[in-house]
């Protein structure tokens, strides 16, 4: 990619974060390509850039600059202390070797990151930790719907 050019994709995050995971030469063009691309964005926002923007440039950021710089960078965005930032900057410590910190991270935000907490677990060898976890109920009993209700059907 040509410096200012636009970087277009059908991938998800999933498909962005595996191909990031490959770390041949060619994606480091695409790196930058994408980069450039949410800067765009956040610049057309005004300068803002929630999380859901600023989850997808951490990968890019982790594999550009390293995971260190994107675990700081995510932790001083705005979003970057919430519940739903958890996961994705977890992704980014287990990734660079550091599942530990990420079991951590997750283990602050139970039950929202379960799932993901135990399969970290796991990769640790916790497995009685992980089982235990995933057996545990969530102590918030479900929210009552309290909204208008309506017995018409919607076709």
């Amino acid at each position: 990619a040509e410096p200012g050019a636009t970087f277009t994709t059908w991938a998800g995050g999933a498909e962005v974060h595996l191909a990031l995971a490959n770390h041949l030469a060619p994606w480091r063009v695409e790196i930058r390509g994408g980069l450039a691309h949410l800067d765009d964005l956040k610049a057309s926002r005004g300068g803002e850039e929630e999380w859901d923007l600023f989850w997808i440039r951490l990968p890019l950021i982790a594999a550009s600059a390293g995971a260190d710089e994107a675990v700081d960078r995510a932790r001083a965005h705005p979003g970057g202390d919430a519940p739903y930032a958890a996961e994705h900057i977890a992704r980014v410590l287990h990734e660079a070797g550091h599942p530990e910190e990420a079991v951590a991270l997750l283990g602050r935000h139970v039950p929202a990151h379960r799932s993901v907490l135990a399969n970290y677990l796991i990769d640790l060898g916790r497995i009685d930790d992980a089982v235990a976890l995933l057996q545990q109920r969530d102590p918030r009993p479900p929210a009552r719907w309290s909204g208008p209700w309506c017995s018409e059907s919607p076709f």
